[in-house]
């Protein structure tokens, strides 16, 4: 989104498909780091199947 940065050094502001309090609450639940990607371009399907592909746990949010 076209914002000012919120925080010091390397920080984004995005629009997310979902809150963004049952992101972190489900991350935190499931163990990741809070340390995200971001990209301009949905690639999550791409993604999903390179995962499947290395035989990597895929996790989607």
């Amino acid at each position: 989104m076209d914002k000012p940065k919120q925080f010091n050094g390397a920080s984004i502001v995005v629009q997310t498909n979902e809150s963004a309090e049952k992101i972190v609450k489900e991350t935190i639940k499931n163990g990741w780091e809070p340390h995200y990607v971001v990209i301009y371009k949905n690639i999550a399907e791409e993604l999903e199947k390179l995962g499947n592909m290395l035989d990597v746990e895929v996790v989607r949010y």
